[in-house]
């Protein structure tokens, strides 16, 4: 039996290995190793496993490493286009659905209104036709869609309920379960500048930096600070 300590450390493992390829866009195995300072074993039990998850994918040979005997290295990268994943953002007056590949490049996003949505379930309602469309319209089946990314305005306490009081039809919803029942796929849900900051660790500007400070400037002001890839929570949360 696996322990506990034992599968967070090899999760751990695992997003450093994706984090890193992330970064480099190709890279190879010996390399990933000498870069996340993992053994050779680590790195070859985990490559393989997201290998077989069709994450991520061997791209091509490393012909210009210099070597000394043995098969010429392999590229790894990401398999941009072989999962997808739904985001969703939920504004004071606007939602905005999209598509997104595995490197985040969107491939359709639709801005729909809430001035006519009053409840929970209307929500739902909107939520569930706009993603059907969006599926038939790039003709994606359920089994390419990975997850939900969401993000909203107030604050979400540890057991995943939101508190908005500027949208009294969601204010203290367990809005995570109501999308994972309705859709059928795992939610993912994070206030909207904590999701910015992951946004930017990821896929932008903070992609290669461990340690930065998000400053938000727009109906708010906020500010959240990163530090070795980890959000530092405050008293808010």
């Amino acid at each position: 039996m696996v322990s506990k300590e034992n599968k967070s450390l090899r999760k751990n493992n695992s997003n450093v290995i994706l984090k890193t390829i992330f970064n480099e866009e190709r890279i190879s195995r010996k390399d990933l190793a000498a870069k996340t300072g993992l053994t050779t074993g680590a790195i070859s039990k985990i490559v393989a496993e997201l290998l077989d998850s069709g994450i991520i994918c061997e791209t091509g040979l490393d012909k210009a490493s210099k070597r000394l005997g043995g098969p010429t290295p392999v590229f790894l990268g990401i398999n941009e286009n072989k999962y997808y994943v739904l985001t969703i953002h939920i504004g004071l007056t606007t939602l905005v659905m999209g598509i997104s590949n595995l490197n985040a490049h969107i491939i359709t996003k639709k801005h729909l209104a809430l001035a006519k949505i009053q409840s929970l379930s209307e929500l739902q309602a909107l939520i569930a036709q706009t993603f059907l469309e969006q599926k038939k319209a790039y003709e994606l089946t359920d089994q390419q869609i990975l997850a939900v990314g969401l993000s909203i305005g107030g604050s979400i306490d540890k057991e995943g309920v939101v508190h908005y009081d500027d949208l009294a039809f969601l204010n203290k919803a367990n809005l995570r379960e109501a999308l994972e029942d309705l859709l059928g796929l795992p939610v993912y849900q994070e206030n909207v500048i904590r999701a910015l900051t992951h946004g930017e660790y990821w896929f932008g500007q903070a992609k290669k930096c461990d340690n930065f400070a998000l400053v938000y400037t727009g109906g708010i002001a906020a500010a959240l600070i990163c530090l070795e890839g980890r959000i530092i929570d405050g008293q808010q949360g």
